[in-house]
């Protein structure tokens, strides 16, 4: 949750601009003077950018960074979470997955964590929590890398993709599903319970896990995703075959990129045919 003026608890920026340009501070994973992201971990060399008045990560002689620089196949070595490249409808697509050592003596849920606009996925997996979460047993997390939009900012294609007025109509419910298929298939075969498969994200990564949940409620357990809204007409009526998918979204109500709305839970709960809808509002 957010306790102030579009700031989480940690005092950084929650979300992203509408021009891509990032509002946070050590929350995008990029470095600040000694090359070390929110998280304390080294970010890859990109050391000596700060951020300036205008929200953009710029160096010392004021050049703006290249915002479609994302991190290698080693950038998650430390973790250690290999990154796994396939094609895909013609494009490569990519995603960096992380399993518990020692493995599980059980399966564990698989949690495909999604970063925000303008976000790179290494960098979305240093500051999330679901690593924590998973060096205890507790999950094998999937941390995929969004296109990139004309502008060279990674995105999401969270709206209908069959919408005339999608500005980014990019198969990613497509591409999720084939994620899904080869981590379960390869390392986190006998580890990752295909019962439990959740998503989550951060803004439009948030809307992104809810996209899936409606698009592929046979795939999706669960959704529990932060800053974020289902990107679908009001009252719009759920896809043929869809059933229920329990989601929890976590919302600051001063958010002032993506404004708080109750209207988000309401949807889910009509089209989950739930008799009632509890939007819980307070400070954090």
């Amino acid at each position: 949750g957010k306790t102030d003026a579009g700031k989480d608890d940690s005092g950084a920026d929650d979300g992203k601009t509408s021009t891509g340009k990032d509002n946070s501070g050590a929350a995008d994973g990029k470095a600040d003077a000694d090359g070390k992201d929110g998280s304390g971990a080294d970010d890859g060399g990109k050391s000596g950018w700060t951020l300036n008045d205008d929200g953009e990560w710029v160096s010392a002689d004021g050049t703006a960074k290249d915002a479609a620089a994302c991190g290698g196949a080693d950038a998650l070595s430390a973790f250690p979470a290999p990154r796994t490249c396939v094609d895909y409808a013609g494009a490569e697509r990519c995603w960096y997955t992380f399993v518990p050592s020692p493995r599980p003596a059980a399966p564990v849920p698989l949690v495909v964590d999604m970063h925000g606009f303008g976000v790179c996925a290494d960098a979305h997996a240093r500051y999330s929590g679901w690593r924590a979460i998973a060096e205890l047993g507790g999950a094998v997390v999937a941390w995929p890398q969004g296109s990139r939009t004309a502008d060279g900012f990674p995105s999401w294609g969270a709206g209908r993709a069959s919408d005339p007025a999608n500005k980014f109509p990019v198969d990613d419910v497509g591409f999720l599903r084939e994620l899904v298929a080869r981590v379960l298939a390869d390392g986190a075969g006998g580890v990752a319970d295909p019962a439990r498969v959740i998503m989550a994200g951060h803004s439009n990564g948030c809307m992104m896990a809810q996209r899936v949940a409606l698009d592929a409620s046979e795939l999706v357990a669960a959704v529990g995703c932060s800053s974020g809204y289902l990107l679908e007409p009001p009252g719009a009526a759920a896809p043929a075959g869809y059933s229920p998918v329990p989601v929890v979204t976590v919302h600051g109500t001063l958010d002032p990129t993506v404004p708080y709305s109750s209207a988000n839970v309401e949807h889910w709960a009509r089209i989950n045919g739930c008799t009632e809808a509890h939007a819980v509002d307070g400070e954090v």
